[in-house]
C-alpha cells in the first residue's frame, strides 16, 4: 500500500468529524448513502420476498421434472413460455471448476431452491450460499427479472431499479449524483419495496429508513 493511500485511510479512520471527511463532496456522499440503501434496506426486503417464491417454484419442479434427480439425459434445458431462459448448470455443483465446458460430465441434480435460482443467472453472479447476506442486490434483482414466477409489474420494477439505480451506482459517474438523482433513486426504491407486499411492520421500517436518507438532503 502506498504511503499516500495509508495516510488517506488514516485520516478517514481518525477524523474528528462524525461524518465523511470534508474533501468528499455532496455528490459522493449521496452516492455512498444510496449504496447503504441498496445494501441495508432493499436487499433484506428482496431476500424475504424472493425466498418463498423460488422455494415454491423448486418444489413444483421436483414434482413435474424430478429436478433433484435429473442427469445429463433428459434434464431440463430451458424454461419460460415467453422469455425463454437457457438454464446455466455451470453455476451449480462446482461444475464449472470441475468440468469446465465438458457439459456431458456435469452434475445436473438441483438440490435446493438456492441452486435453482443460480440456473437463471450469469456465472459471475452466483457466489452466494443462500438467500442471506451473501446474496446481494444484483443477484436478487436478476432472480426476479429472469424467473417468470414473479408478477410482471414486479419484474418491470426490478429491471428499472437494476438498470437505473443499482448499475448506475456500481458503475458510477459521480457528477450524476445530484440531489434530483438522489431523491428519485430513493423514491424508486421505496416504491419498488411497496410492490412486494411485505407485512406492515417491515414496510413501515423500510419507509422510515428511506425517509431518513431523503431528509439528509
Amino acid at each position: 500500500m502506498s504511503t499516500d493511500l495509508e495516510k488517506r485511510i488514516s485520516e478517514m479512520e481518525y477524523s474528528p468529524h462524525t461524518g465523511p471527511p470534508a474533501e468528499i463532496d455532496d455528490n459522493k456522499k449521496r452516492w455512498l448513502v444510496v449504496g447503504i440503501c441498496l445494501h441495508s434496506i432493499l436487499s433484506p426486503a428482496l431476500r424475504k420476498y424472493v425466498e418463498p417464491v423460488v422455494t415454491r417454484f423448486y418444489n413444483s419442479l421436483k414434482l413435474s421434472h424430478q429436478i433433484e434427480k435429473q442427469s445429463v439425459i433428459g434434464h431440463l434445458k430451458i424454461y419460460g413460455a415467453v422469455d425463454i431462459k437457457y438454464l446455466n448448470y455451470k453455476a451449480i455443483n462446482n461444475n464449472k471448476n470441475t468440468f469446465g465446458n465438458r457439459t456431458p460430465h456435469y452434475d445436473y441434480k438441483v438440490q435446493n431452491a438456492v441452486d435453482l435460482s443460480k440456473l437463471f443467472l450469469e456465472i459471475n453472479m452466483v457466489h452466494y450460499k443462500g438467500f442471506d447476506e451473501s446474496c446481494d442486490a444484483s443477484a436478487l434483482l436478476g432472480i426476479i427479472i429472469n424467473i417468470d414466477k414473479f408478477p410482471a409489474n414486479v419484474q418491470s420494477a426490478a429491471e428499472y431499479v437494476r438498470s437505473n439505480i443499482r448499475n448506475r451506482w456500481a458503475h458510477c459517474n459521480f457528477t450524476e449524483w445530484n440531489s434530483g438523482m438522489y431523491n428519485k433513486s430513493l423514491q424508486e426504491v421505496e416504491d419498488f419495496i411497496n410492490l412486494l407486499h411485505l407485512n406492515a411492520p417491515e414496510k413501515k421500517s423500510n419507509h422510515r429508513g428511506t425517509q431518513q436518507m431523503e431528509d439528509q438532503w
